[in-house]
């Protein structure tokens, strides 16, 4: 792809999103993701929200990421906990719209799919498999209405 393209998705980013994650196994999450501009080329993301487990507990997590764009390619980077500032994945457009990205997490694999619709839908999917995880999210962002 095009640096101008992956430029593009990466600027359309920018805003207010309504998140559905579902989770299998393990439950749904419902809540906002904001992504904002920090710097030139980052872009500081973060999410909270509802998490109802499959057993109906309910818990309030959050998340941090750094989108940065970097010589043509998007890369996410965690941005809280003990991982803060290590890089989570890169993301390679394989064609249009659609970006590949893999992370091992020792002894676990996260393969994932980014898909960008359009500039007020983008879904991702981690497939996460290893010893010690088993499971799929699929993330559904619809843009926020103003």
């Amino acid at each position: 792809m095009s640096q101008q393209f992956v430029t593009d998705i990466f600027n359309s980013l920018i805003g207010e999103w309504t998140l559905h994650r579902t989770i299998t196994p393990g439950g749904v999450f419902v809540g906002q993701g904001v992504f904002e501009p920090s710097a030139q080329d980052i872009i500081l993301y973060h999410e909270n929200g509802l998490l109802t487990l499959d057993n109906g507990t309910v818990l309030e997590p959050t998340k941090k990421y750094r989108w940065r764009l970097e010589q043509g390619m998007i890369c996410v980077h965690f941005d809280d906990g003990v991982t803060k500032g290590e890089l989570f994945q890169t993301l390679d457009f394989t064609n249009a719209h659609v970006a590949q990205a893999f992370h091992f997490c020792a002894p676990d694999d996260y393969v994932s799919e980014y898909h960008f619709v359009n500039r007020d839908y983008f879904e991702i999917t981690h497939r996460v498999s290893g010893p010690k995880k088993s499971y799929t999210t699929q993330s559904i962002y619809s843009r926020s209405s103003p």
